[in-house]
């Protein structure tokens, strides 16, 4: 369970949503990046919303396989001022690294739920790394993880509505990002909002919301498969 992990704002501090396009401009203003605990300047994207009851959230991770694992790396990181409320991890197949998924929750609140926002990655190295030590060296494609989230969410069942917002902003292959401690990355620039229920329901039924385009300017293969049942 998540009772006495997600952050307990008080009722004042939350902002109260209850239209799609008053949620989108939220969004769109959340902190695009985290900070270190001393206070660095901003450093990995934050590319993924979930919106949510913390128990259907939960319990979709699980269905694919995502456990709680919060390790030193996870805890450094800074979003509102403390470290990541949840961490999961999942391992994939052949003992290959371990992707993460951090989960700050945020001050807003739409319909009801719960607004988290989180970091997707996962660590250079492979099957060799497991991506828990307390330095980790994030692979720079921060959308291949984000993108293989949604994949997941899609197969969880649990997906109401998919749609991508204004994130850190693009930082093309050729053009890295650098962040503090050395690291860079590349990205489209836009984050995965991902609305997640109780009800099953199928690929067909999930409600693509036309906030930015599903497909980024160049077409990614990756996002491209994710409305395909048949992958």
């Amino acid at each position: 369970g998540t009772e006495g992990v997600i952050h307990p704002y008080a009722a004042a501090e939350i902002v109260e949503l209850d239209d799609l396009d008053t949620l989108r401009d939220a969004l769109a203003k959340l902190p695009c990046c985290v900070t270190a605990a001393d206070g660095r300047p901003p450093g990995e994207p934050l590319n993924v919303v979930l919106v949510g009851n913390p128990d259907d959230i939960g319990a979709a991770f699980n269905r694919r396989g995502y456990r709680r694992d919060q390790s030193s790396a996870d805890a450094s990181q800074r979003v509102f001022g403390r470290p990541p409320d949840v961490t999961v991890r999942k391992r994939a197949r052949n003992r290959a690294s371990a992707s993460w998924v951090r989960l700050w929750r945020a001050p807003l609140s739409y319909r009801g739920d719960m607004v988290f926002v989180a970091q997707a990655g996962r660590p250079v190295g492979g099957r060799f790394r497991d991506g828990t030590a307390g330095s980790v060296s994030r692979h720079a494609d921060v959308d291949e993880v984000r993108n293989h989230l949604i994949h997941d969410f899609m197969y969880s069942g649990g997906l109401e509505k998919l749609a991508f917002v204004a994130g850190v902003g693009p930082a093309p292959a050729d053009r890295p990002r650098s962040v503090p401690g050395g690291s860079r990355y590349f990205t489209d620039g836009r984050r995965a909002a991902l609305f997640l229920g109780a009800r099953p329901r199928t690929f067909a039924e999930v409600e693509i919301l036309q906030w930015e385009p599903i497909l980024p300017t160049a077409p990614d293969a990756t996002v491209r498969n994710a409305s395909r049942a048949g992958d």
